[in-house]
């Protein structure tokens, strides 16, 4: 077996794969669940205490950046405020939560692991840069947040995370972009109605409209949000993808790539860079991956885990997830591939009630 699959995080064995249940698999990745909220709760904290020393630098009466939006209302409408923003978040919020509890909780607790790291890893790369430079606010009134010793600035972290105080700083990258193109590309991708996906997606350039007309972020902000936004949901799908698709072939098949070179493997592009070979093992290992595609290889395992393959197999599907068979065209393998085993991670986009 490739030693890629072997080092793919901590993965049970092959002598393990069907006597792997339910329980088990809900315990790992509780685990792997716990992990990802600790992990964004310390991205939170580091981004607080950039944003705090990054006003400490912050005058008063800065002169805003010009901004061409901007430049058309000259002050921000009355009835547009932060909070107004936030409380359209939290409504947007409310799809995310629907796939949540509308999907089988072991695919659930995945998905949520998926947007925490994610949130975490933005949080961290956004307390960096909102350091580093601090650009004026888009009002001159705008008052630093007053900053202390270690046990102060932490309370004001917290106050921050919960809208109670603002920091004049927050601006380079736009969280509340970020945070809208996300929920926005899980609806895009997770969903299967046309219907919910329009809505969501018009309520969304709503909420990047009000961001900018309300003087909340610069355009150039909320458009960084929104591309930040793409980049790390693809990016972070894409190396799930791949390092399923990797983990799933060198478990059912023996492969080997063959050199002509001594003592040097050959290998494909993507494999060539570290940090993509990094994310490739560190991904599976925050999620449970390969535990969940090991239950969906399992025999014995309960097809209606992750969704609602059990009453498609009663009607005549193959009863093994990836089998081979002699093709019908000359010099080629058929290799039938369920896609079941794509549900195992990401689900088949219907609305149901497998929560257990």
């Amino acid at each position: 077996m490739n030693s890629f699959a072997s080092s793919n995080g901590a993965n049970p064995s092959d002598g393990d794969i069907h006597s792997l249940t339910k329980w088990k698999l809900f315990k790992v990745l509780l685990l792997r669940l716990a992990i990802a909220l600790i992990f964004l709760l310390i991205s939170l904290i580091i981004q607080g205490f950039f944003m705090i020393y990054s006003d400490s630098y912050y005058k008063r009466y800065t002169t805003p950046l010009s901004d061409r939006i901007h430049n058309l209302f000259e002050n921000p409408p009355e009835w547009i405020s932060y909070k107004l923003s936030n409380n359209l978040i939290a409504l947007l919020s409310i799809t995310f939560l629907q796939l949540i509890l509308f999907n089988s909780v072991y695919l659930s607790m995945a998905i949520v692991c998926r947007f925490l790291y994610m949130l975490g890893f933005f949080y961290i790369l956004r307390g960096v840069l909102i350091y580093v430079t601090s650009l004026p606010a888009t009002l001159e009134t705008c008052v630093p947040l007053e900053s202390g010793n270690f046990a102060f600035n932490l309370l004001q972290i917290i106050k921050i995370n919960m809208n109670l105080v603002y920091v004049c700083s927050d601006l380079i990258i736009s969280g509340h972009s970020f945070s809208t193109t996300i929920f926005l590309l899980f609806a895009l991708f997770y969903m299967n109605n046309v219907v919910l996906k329009t809505v969501i997606t018009f309520f969304c350039c709503f909420i990047y409209a009000f961001i900018i007309i309300g003087f909340i972020h610069y355009t150039s902000d909320v458009l960084l949000g929104f591309i930040f936004g793409i980049f790390i949901f693809t990016f972070y799908h894409l190396m799930l993808d791949i390092s399923s698709q990797y983990y799933i072939f060198n478990k059912i098949f023996e492969i080997k790539i063959i050199s002509n070179k001594k003592n040097v493997q050959a290998k494909p592009f993507f494999l060539r860079c570290f940090f993509i070979r990094l994310f490739l093992k560190i991904i599976p290992f925050l999620e449970g991956l390969n535990y969940s595609i090991d239950y969906a290889l399992s025999k014995n395992a309960d097809l209606s885990t992750f969704c609602i393959c059990e009453k498609e197999f009663a009607m005549g599907m193959p009863p093994a997830a990836c089998s081979l068979q002699k093709s019908s065209k000359e010099n080629k393998i058929c290799v039938n591939y369920s896609d079941h085993l794509f549900h195992s991670y990401a689900g088949d986009g219907t609305i149901n009630f497998l929560l257990f």
